[in-house]
């Protein structure tokens, strides 16, 4: 009968003097964090530049969220009707030391007549001297008036110049229905008017 042996099974790393290796401690989530930042960020990249960046992302940003305003244009005609407002006439009363004025007559209704909102006011002008008719250089332009059909009782606005048909175009330009506008204004002169048997100012 064999007797029983042991059999010893020497590591050569041991046996070389080497040392077991230390099994790595899993990071902590603060430090994976700052790994995270310094791969992203290395440090070679200037704190100047890694501000800018976030400023133009915060811009960015910004520009997104905030609603863009939408720029109002108005792609059809106008309608207009001239309404010319005769003047009040005076009358003397019976003992004759003072005048008496005449209820206003209805005004006299003109046009119409149709423009579009891209034309500039001497071609307005133009249209408007057409339907009454007059000669342009007639028109009491500094009494002109405009207000909206609709409503009827709508204000009356001047349009004397350009700064007054560029009111009256953006005003337009945010409606969304009833294009359609009365020009308000006394008579040109009745000398100079063409066809004055028709007008009967």
């Amino acid at each position: 009968m064999i007797p029983a042996c042991k059999i010893l099974v020497v590591n050569p790393d041991i046996k070389k003097g080497k040392k077991k290796p230390t099994p790595r401690k899993p990071a902590d989530r603060k430090s994976r964090i700052s790994e995270s930042i310094e791969r992203d960020n290395p440090k070679e990249e200037s704190s100047g530049n890694l501000k800018r960046g976030i400023e133009s992302q915060v811009e960015d940003s910004a520009d997104e969220e905030t609603p863009k305003k939408r720029k109002v244009e108005l792609d059809t005609e106008v309608t207009v009707y001239v309404l010319v407002e005769p003047p009040a006439v005076l009358i003397p009363t019976t003992q004759g030391s003072k005048n008496v004025a005449v209820p206003p007559l209805a005004p006299i209704t003109r046009g119409p007549f149709f423009f579009s909102p891209d034309e500039d006011f001497s071609a307005f002008k133009a249209w408007l001297a057409k339907s009454l008719p007059c000669k342009e250089h007639l028109l009491p332009i500094t009494k002109l008036q405009w207000r909206y059909e609709k409503p009827a009782n709508d204000k009356k606005k001047p349009i004397a110049d350009e700064a007054g048909y560029s009111a009256m175009k953006k005003s337009l330009g945010q409606r969304k229905k009833d294009f359609v506008i009365n020009i308000c204004m006394p008579p040109p002169k009745k000398d100079e008017i063409v066809g004055v048997s028709s007008l009967s100012f």
